[in-house]
């Protein structure tokens, strides 16, 4: 069983944040590579990303300060604004977020695999990029390679489709979908169960399904909140048999 929180590291060259020379003036030559550059990948293998029509699934890689973290989040699909780092280039950001609704698992292994593809890149960003004051900011400054390579990561994360980074070995539903066509006696739930007993039945439905290689949206609170709502069923239509 994976660990909850993957953490790929790995070194190579690079030069880091530094001022150029001549403010406004950028050399087009990288500065010498003499320090080393981590890739840290944040990514839990059983958080379930997205599904729901609110929020996205989104793999970022962020390079700050020379290091650069890639990580698997829930972005809310009203996040539009850039924050002020990003804007003055002070930290550079590069995106794939997949399609509102989408529910997935971040896979570690193939997030690894893509830091391995851009490893190099963000060398070159790190190489050429530099800091210096605009007369009123600190802003970020990027050489023609650095600039280059920066556009070569943003069409490498904005393979939407096709940049692969999320499991394929479980299938992930919602609890109603996964509990609608089973009767209650086979969720040993009974139209005079508690919520506590449902609650408890909630956690062993749960444990099967991870058994079954599935996992549900929401986990043990969305099973109990529907078992709920299916004994309140059974019960309204018991009483009006009655």
């Amino acid at each position: 069983m994976p660990t909850k929180s993957e953490i790929f590291r790995t070194t190579m060259p690079r030069s880091g944040l530094h001022r150029s020379p001549s403010p406004g003036i950028m050399p087009d030559m990288e500065k010498p590579m003499t320090d080393t550059i981590n890739i840290n990948i944040i990514a839990d293998p059983e958080e379930i990303l997205g599904g729901n029509a609110d929020w996205s699934a989104e793999l970022e890689i962020e390079l700050r300060d020379g290091e650069a973290t890639i990580r698997a989040r829930d972005v809310h699909n009203s996040t539009n604004g850039t924050p002020m780092d990003e804007w003055h280039g002070l930290i550079r950001c590069w995106s794939n977020r997949l399609s509102a609704g989408s529910a997935v698992l971040p896979d570690p292994d193939k997030i690894a695999q893509l830091a391995e593809r851009a490893k190099p890149l963000l060398a070159r960003v790190a190489a050429g990029h530099s800091v210096e004051w605009d007369g009123r900011n600190m802003v970020g400054r990027l050489t023609r390679d650095a600039q280059a390579a920066s556009e070569e990561l943003a069409e490498l994360m904005w393979m939407r489709f096709d940049l692969d980074w999320t499991r394929d070995d479980v299938l992930i539903d919602d609890a109603w979908n996964w509990l609608h066509d089973v009767p209650l006696a086979e969720l040993g739930v009974t139209v005079d169960s508690t919520d506590e007993e449902i609650d408890n039945a909630a956690a062993e439905i749960e444990d099967r399904a991870r058994l079954d290689e599935a996992r549900i949206i929401g986990g043990t609170d969305a099973i109990a909140s529907a078992l709920r709502e299916k004994r309140d069923d059974a019960r309204a239509e018991a009483e009006a048999e009655a």
